[in-house]
């Protein structure tokens, strides 16, 4: 097989695979990103990267319905480069769900291209690096990733990670000039890797073992090392640099809470976690949707999961063994597979615990050791039978489950409902899918149906440090009651409840302003809005139940005062003519 056919291939079937995510629509955190939130609407907000103000903050985190739109970048930890994508994206597709998604399928094809030549460039058979490249492509592990263009950081980081690599494997073999060039980009694509993503701090461990395992075969041995060290030696100053930028210039969210949290899932969560991430890599219609911030209880993968683990480990270091003096890339595709899980492992804890795009990078190791022991069964089926028809079956089925469950499952990811009830249907006991359906059923006023998401989300625990008990979230009991609408005998104790546990969000001070409104409680309903104008002066509904509270309190020139203010500051406001209506009324 040539290598253009190779990426056509590559090129036509992975495309095939996630054809049908073109037409799906903003989930998850994408909703965040583009819709309703002005951030990577205005390029100006591209100067905002140099700053601290680009990591989002605790308060910064949306919760219940906002006030403003807000002007957050999304990130809570230093990721610009990933940013930058996002700033191209909207310049390209403004709020167009299929050139988003365009994007992340591009991205992905071009990930799996790089793949297939640095399996070339690792001395692999060409149709046994096509092979690994597409189980790489179509795995439907990678359709989590590719399917929600909020997950990108690990797309845009492998990217770079690659590209380090084939530039330090090209550094490998010139002198001179071309020497120092694919030097200086090497160390340039890893330290847009590390700000794209900070599992990219593997990569010199991985440039370690591939000098370790397969040296270059020219020159004497004596005379490679030295070379090494001083090349090693630019890595952990670029490690410096972004750990300085990191920690230093620019701490986020996620490493306060992470360092916080360390120790909190224990080593029996993170046994579970890999224990089912083997299942989804040897058995690929095992592959579900999985929901976010989200760690499963021990014991769940079963004894399958533990069979794939071994599968995976066991098999794949007997595999290596068997071959390490005849064949060096064995052993090297397992350590990248288990180097790289490193960082995603919970060895360190993570906020979000499980997710399968973290298999992203890893998973390339997997790919290439399992290209490697199915071309290895396959010559052994050829020895025994003469029969090569056997053999391209063996390929066509492994390629053709795996494209047609990332196909299937792509539709799940259509919308957050469907998304969310997929969620349901495999982790009934994930509290975070009750409240994003209960989110989506508010915001369609299907008040009923969001009232039962909201309180199966009330009544499910979170199992996730990192979580607010939703027994302690405001928002909650904020959306609760907005779902009573006028029924406000049942809505003004969630109100309570809310401003209790948040006193300082404007919002629901004015909604229990306009519960009193109802019960023609005056004085209660004139002080929840004097709160609501003293917590956000610009919101003009505090303005709205103040003028009507006075009115009815017969204070007719603060009425009037106020009427004026929200006339100058909401001109277009829907409630001025009930007001001026109001005050021409009583005299006013």
């Amino acid at each position: 097989m040539t290598n253009r056919n190779a990426i056509l291939l590559i090129v036509g079937l992975t495309f095939l695979a996630y054809f049908n995510s073109l037409f799906n629509g903003f989930i998850g955190d994408t909703h965040f990103l583009y819709i309703g939130n002005s951030f990577y609407h205005d390029s100006r907000n591209l100067f905002r990267l140099l700053t601290p103000d680009f990591v989002m903050g605790l308060d910064q985190v949306p919760a219940g319905v906002q006030v403003e739109e807000p002007s957050v970048s999304g990130f809570v930890s230093y990721r610009p480069v990933t940013a930058l994508t996002f700033f191209l994206d909207y310049f390209l597709w403004r709020d167009w769900a299929f050139g988003h998604h365009l994007s992340n399928v591009l991205l992905h094809i071009f990930v799996s291209i790089l793949v297939y030549r640095i399996f070339l460039f690792l001395a692999v058979a060409p149709a046994v690096a096509c092979l690994g490249a597409l189980i790489f492509s179509l795995h439907p592990v990678q359709a989590e990733l590719v399917n929600n263009g909020g997950y990108r950081s690990d797309l845009v980081m492998t990217l770079f990670y690659l590209a380090a690599f084939w530039a330090y494997g090209r550094l490998r073999q010139g002198g001179g000039k071309r020497q120092l060039f694919y030097g200086a980009a090497c160390y340039a694509f890893f330290f847009l890797g590390l700000l794209s993503k900070e599992s990219a701090v593997i990569l010199p461990v991985m440039i370690a073992v591939y000098d370790a395992l397969m040296p270059p075969t020219e020159g004497p041995w004596r005379t490679f090392w030295p070379g090494r060290f001083k090349l090693y030696a630019g890595f952990l100053l670029v490690v410096f640099l972004y750990a300085a930028v990191y920690f230093l210039v620019f701490p986020g969210l996620y490493m306060q809470k992470s360092l916080a949290l360390q120790g909190s899932h224990g080593p029996g969560t993170a046994v579970e976690i890999f224990f089912q991430y083997a299942a989804a890599l040897v058995l690929p219609f095992k592959t579900t949707i999985l929901p976010p911030l989200y760690a499963p209880l021990a014991g769940t993968a079963g004894l399958l999961g533990v069979l794939c683990a071994a599968v995976v480990v066991v098999g794949g270091t007997a595999f290596a063994a068997g071959r390490f003096r005849r064949d060096k890339l064995p052993l090297f595709a397992l350590l990248w597979f288990l180097f790289n899980y490193i960082p995603v492992s919970n060895v360190v804890t993570l906020l979000n615990p499980y997710a399968y795009r973290f298999l992203y990078l890893p998973s390339i190791g997997f790919a290439l050791l399992s290209s490697l022991a199915l071309e290895r069964l396959l010559s052994f089926l050829a020895s025994k039978s003469s029969n090569l028809a056997l053999d391209r079956l063996a390929v066509f089925a492994v390629l053709g489950i795996c494209l047609s469950v990332t196909f299937s499952l792509n539709g799940f990811f259509k919308t957050d409902r469907t998304a969310c009830l997929e969620m349901i249907r495999n982790y009934p006991d994930a509290s975070r899918p009750y409240w994003v359906l209960g989110l989506d059923r508010y915001e369609k006023q299907q008040y009923e149906d969001a009232l039962a998401f909201f309180q199966r989300y009330m009544e499910t625990p979170p199992r996730n440090p990192y979580v607010p008990d939703p027994k302690n979230n405001f928002a909650v009991y904020h959306l609760m009651a907005r779902c009573y609408g006028n029924d406000v005998d049942k809505a003004l104790p969630l109100l309570e409840t809310a401003v209790r546990l948040n006193p300082g969000f404007a919002l629901v001070h004015a909604d229990l302003a306009r519960v009193y409104v109802i019960k023609s409680d005056f004085p209660k309903a004139l002080s929840y809005a004097r709160e609501v104008i003293r917590l956000a002066p610009r919101l003009a509904i505090g303005y709205v139940y103040a003028v009507h509270s006075l009115v009815m309190l017969g204070e007719k020139e603060e009425a009037a005062r106020l009427f004026e203010a929200v006339s100058s500051l909401a001109p277009s406001d829907e409630n001025l003519p009930y007001l001026k209506a109001l005050l021409r009324n009583h005299g006013i």
